[in-house]
């Protein structure tokens, strides 16, 4: 890390009914970030920089890793988004992102209650 004036980092921890029950885990260069859902910003020094995301419930999942370059006095806007389903990692980019697997579970979702129902016809 080099010295000079604080840039920031600015964190968006997308979140929706299904995932907002668990705050992911943040961490620059190995130093946990307290977050909420939605943007969080945090002063940072100028330099090259590691971020770590990952999320834990029953066990660790939505990890993504990121090197972010931060200059002197400027701004790195970036957002986060869980996954829909376990195994897949997370997502983090500029702009909104979106969670990866969503797709997958709406279907699962949908053949669960039409295979429910059609027991139930039998």
């Amino acid at each position: 890390m080099s010295g000079g004036a604080p840039g920031e980092l600015r964190l968006h921890v997308q979140g929706t009914m299904l995932f907002s029950f668990v705050t992911p885990t943040v961490m620059l260069n190995h130093e946990f970030l307290p977050v909420k859902y939605g943007e969080n910003v945090f002063p940072v020094l100028p330099g090259s920089h590691q971020l770590h995301i990952h999320t834990d419930w029953i066990w660790t999942y939505g990890k993504v890793r990121r090197p972010v370059e931060i200059r002197t006095g400027e701004s790195v806007e970036l957002w986060y988004a869980a996954p829909a389903l376990t195994f897949l990692p997370g997502r983090l980019g500029v702009g909104k992102q979106r969670h990866a697997g969503l797709v997958g579970l709406v279907v699962f979702l949908v053949l669960v209650v039409a295979l429910m129902v059609w027991l139930m016809t039998l």
